[in-house]
């Protein structure tokens, strides 16, 4: 954990603080029934956060195994894109990897962001196989405002899997947004949403391979 501090002339003085982390469990016990979860939360003082979570289950070991490494920012973010905004809240960068083999497991990664009421989501869940979910997630407030926009929280989204699962993102708040471009055994699949004042849940099973990219993002309005 490290933190920082400066002063801009344009938006004052800032802070924050860093935190790294990496956890894995399961690897051990070649026939034997395993199981384990790993779980963070990181929030500041505005109801702004990002949630991770990453379990596994195999009934015969074979090193199985789920790993969550993640780099947090919590505080002043200035100057994002170029020097245009200035964030206040939660941002994380966040990698869940694992595989579980057999008839009887499960192995997933689950990012959430909440920022007030807005949310979003990004999950992939595996009946078997192995998979890798990578997300970058902001949950916070921007100065300066725009277009009455009080609060937002959004993610960009990789995922790349093999085995059979479901990949799975969402949002809920005033205005919600997301897009993706996904491909399997069967070829490429495209989904796009936007809306207001509905909750958004887009769901896609595979059996094979699998891969995704794309983002989704909600937007509290004053």
């Amino acid at each position: 954990m490290s933190t920082y501090s400066g002063s801009d002339p344009m938006v004052g003085d800032y802070s924050g603080t860093v935190i790294d982390r990496s956890a894995t469990v399961g690897g051990d016990g070649i026939g034997e029934d395993e199981a384990g979860y790993i779980l963070t939360i990181t929030a500041d003082n505005d109801n702004n956060s990002v949630m991770s979570y990453a379990d596994y289950h195999d009934n015969r070991g074979w090193g199985s195994h789920v790993t969550t490494d993640q780099t947090v920012v919590v505080g002043s973010l200035v100057n994002i894109g170029g020097s245009t905004y200035n964030v206040t809240g939660v941002a994380a960068e966040t990698e869940i990897d694992g595989f579980a083999y057999g008839s009887n497991t499960t192995v997933s990664g689950l990012v959430r962001t909440q920022s007030g009421d807005e949310y979003t989501y990004a999950l992939l869940a595996m009946e078997n196989g192995k998979m890798n979910l990578y997300t970058l997630s902001a949950a916070g407030s921007v100065d300066p405002a725009f277009c009455d926009v009080d609060g937002a929280c959004g993610q960009w989204v990789e995922v790349d899997a093999k085995g059979v699962g479901v990949f799975a993102a969402g949002a809920g708040t005033d205005i919600h947004g997301a897009e993706f471009d996904m491909w399997d055994d069967d070829g490429h699949l495209y989904y796009y949403s936007k809306g207001t004042n509905v909750t958004m849940d887009m769901t896609a099973p595979f059996d094979g391979n699998f891969d995704a990219t794309g983002y989704v993002y909600a937007v509290d309005l004053s």
